[in-house]
């Protein structure tokens, strides 16, 4: 596996799930270019749809094993920001689907069967802490997904 595909297979895992098949329609998942909260088209998902999720780049989650025979295990930490804008995503014409419930599908996605297009290769699993919610500030409600993933280097 290479670790500058990941995001990439996050991202269509997301993509290919059931329970986000309206927010994919309307173009609300995204892959982080490292310009957030510039990521292109995220301001488009906020204002057509209200529901934003935005696939953030990968991070180090810690060693799990390392041997001398030069094999190392560690696990990979891909952040998936979820953006909802109530007033936007629950008035007719939004998404009408609550932060909450996108949180859940995202949480199904992850943790339960994956779709039939998902890359066998990225067994993505939720971190120890699966989710935490940032609250509300100016109206827009952001949780953040804790997504890991196992590497190993030989």
């Amino acid at each position: 596996m290479n670790l500058s595909d990941v995001q990439g297979a996050l991202v269509a895992a997301l993509q290919a799930a059931p329970g986000l098949a309206a927010l994919q329609a309307a173009g609300g998942i995204l892959a982080d270019d490292g310009t957030y909260p510039k990521t292109p088209g995220r301001q488009a998902a906020l204002s057509s749809a209200g529901v934003a999720v935005v696939v953030w780049g990968i991070e180090s989650d810690g060693l799990v094993d390392s041997t001398g025979s030069g094999t190392v295990a560690h696990r990979v930490y891909v952040p998936v920001v979820i953006e909802e804008l109530p007033a936007v995503s629950r008035a007719p014409g939004g998404l009408g689907q609550t932060g909450e419930e996108v949180l859940g599908a995202i949480l199904s996605a992850i943790a339960g069967k994956p779709a039939a297009t998902v890359n066998p290769r990225f067994k993505f699993r939720l971190g120890q802490q699966p989710f935490d919610n940032l609250g509300t500030v100016n109206g827009l409600q952001r949780f953040v997904v804790n997504v890991t993933l196992l590497h190993v280097i030989e």
